[in-house]
């Protein structure tokens, strides 16, 4: 069974109290961008900023490798590599934050409404699931021919 998102059972005085919460809390393409662009190699604050904790802690782990690598005077390869390996998440970053955002926005609209609605388990959210269960599992009756009305002149002689 498809789980439906409690966002579209609000009506529609509901649904704009979240979509403006939504958009006073979002977070800011621009800024993430800018954050990446100046930031984002050496540190991936982008990340940070957008909850996407994980690179960044490889991120420093990968650094820690060049620091040793290069302290120790030797090994070339293994600070090369993970200098690409820092790049090449780095370049990734620029295509996926858009979506990393776009989740953060659905997530929170659904959050709203779920607050909204009293929260996952309560008589009226699952008052208006069964509702939208059944509506779905009515069968489509068969369409009824309608008769096209003929078209009229477009302009009018007056």
């Amino acid at each position: 069974m498809e789980e439906i998102p409690s966002f579209d059972l609000l009506d529609a005085r509901q649904r704009a109290m979240v979509e403006a919460r939504v958009a006073e809390s979002s977070k800011s393409v621009l800024a993430a961008y800018l954050l990446w662009w100046f930031l984002g190699v050496p540190f991936f604050l982008h990340r940070f900023y957008l909850h996407r904790r994980g690179a960044p802690c490889a991120a420093a782990a990968i650094l820690a490798l060049i620091v040793l690598a290069a302290g120790s005077g030797g090994v070339a390869l293994i600070g090369g590599l993970a200098c690409l390996a820092i790049l090449l998440l780095w370049v990734l970053d620029a295509f996926r934050m858009t979506g990393w955002i776009d989740d953060d926005i659905v997530g929170h609209r659904n959050r709203l409404a779920d607050q909204m609605l009293g929260g996952a388990g309560s008589p009226e959210l699952e008052r208006l699931l069964e509702a939208r269960r059944q509506r779905q599992a009515q069968p489509a009756g068969p369409v009824e021919p309608q008769a096209i009305p003929a078209p009229g002149p477009l302009f009018r002689d007056d």
